[in-house]
């Protein structure tokens, strides 16, 4: 991509996108970086700070730190996304679900438990609500909540059992 599709922005910034989370989801968190950041940039320069392709961007600005242990950039640029897609979808849409279950992820690496459950919570009922109960969409949502319900000395069985019966549900 290096030199090309200047003329056409729009395309170089979605292909630099899914090349960087595919960087991402291989492990390659370094070679990932300059091609989301790149994205992010060019949506920016083509639409501004508030847009749907901005907020993607975000998020996979906030998972690219994430992963590169940079946990506080993460938790900012993920809930810079959660709040723009909230604005531009609403709170009970499933991209909001999903990344206030990556925002909920990194809070609770940063020890901020209580915000992590909630957002994990909600992630979980916006879930429940899109694609069901039994879906396997609510189950890693719910798989999250119960990891963080029952570590550092607290427990909650219910979410235990409940995390069981919908797993062999699905």
């Amino acid at each position: 991509l290096e030199g090309s599709l200047t003329n056409s922005p729009v395309i170089r910034a979605g292909l630099l996108d899914k090349i960087g989370n595919v960087c991402l989801s291989l492990g390659l968190y370094e070679e990932a970086a300059p091609l989301i950041e790149e994205a992010f940039e060019i949506r920016v320069t083509k639409y501004g700070q508030e847009h749907i392709d901005v907020a993607a961007s975000l998020r996979a600005l906030g998972m690219t730190h994430f992963y590169r242990g940079e946990h506080d950039l993460a938790e900012l640029k993920l809930a810079d996304s959660l709040q723009m897609l909230e604005k531009l979808h609403g709170t009970n849409h499933p991209l909001v679900s999903d990344v206030a279950l990556d925002l909920g992820v990194a809070s609770f690496v940063n020890h901020d438990d209580e915000l992590a459950q909630k957002l994990m919570a909600r992630s979980l009922a916006i879930r429940q609500q899109a694609y069901g109960k039994d879906s396997r969409e609510a189950l890693a949502a719910m798989l999250f909540l119960t990891v963080l319900e029952n570590t550092g000395g607290r427990t909650n069985p219910s979410r235990v059992e409940e995390l069981g019966t919908l797993w062999d549900a699905s």
